[in-house]
């Protein structure tokens, strides 16, 4: 799994933090590279729980849910 950029970084604890949930980096997949869609991108349920949020973040830190 890639890592996420400091930007996506940034907006999804920016998320947790709107959403009163705790940031968790594992709760996201992050898109290698090498994908053939969402390179780079980041994406999870906020907090981790199906349910909340499910949002997408690309790698300059613009999110899509």
């Amino acid at each position: 799994m890639s890592a996420m950029t400091p930007a996506q970084e940034e907006k999804l604890r920016f998320l947790c933090e709107r959403y009163n949930v705790e940031f968790d980096p594992a709760h996201y997949k992050v898109y290698p590279e090498t994908s053939s869609m969402m390179r780079g991108w980041a994406e999870g349920w906020i907090g981790g729980s199906e349910g909340t949020l499910y949002v997408g973040v690309d790698p300059e830190g613009r999110s899509h849910s």
